[in-house]
């Protein structure tokens, strides 16, 4: 009795804990600049695991191409009430010899704005 009762519960922990995680095809938005859409369902939701997934993605869709990739800009969203996190990886391919082939300079995109009224 004891092995089905530890049988009830964890069945519903593991299918908690599990995370489905998509991606959409790579899409130009640009000259030699592309954009790639990840999304995660369930499971510990954690966009750092979606930003390497995004990155590895563009990394094989440059290498296709004959070129290397440079991350332009990450935007990640998580919404732990509903159990889902999605992120958006805009990246560049370059051939090797290109001069613009440098480390990125990412930094957070702001999502506040501040207005001094005067008074």
């Amino acid at each position: 009795m004891q092995i089905r009762n530890g049988l009830l519960l964890a069945v519903p922990i593991a299918l908690g804990l599990s995370a489905c995680v998509s991606s959409s095809e790579v899409v130009p938005m640009g000259p030699d600049t592309y954009m790639v859409s990840t999304h995660q369902q369930g499971g510990i939701v954690s966009s750092g695991n979606l930003v390497e997934h995004s990155a590895k993605r563009a990394n094989a869709y440059c290498a296709s191409l004959g070129r290397q990739m440079v991350a332009d800009s990450v935007q990640s969203q998580s919404n732990a009430w509903f159990n889902n996190a999605d992120n958006t990886f805009m990246f560049r391919c370059y051939a090797a010899d290109d001069p613009r082939l440098q480390s990125p300079n990412l930094r957070p995109t702001p999502n506040t704005v501040i207005e001094t009224q005067p008074p």
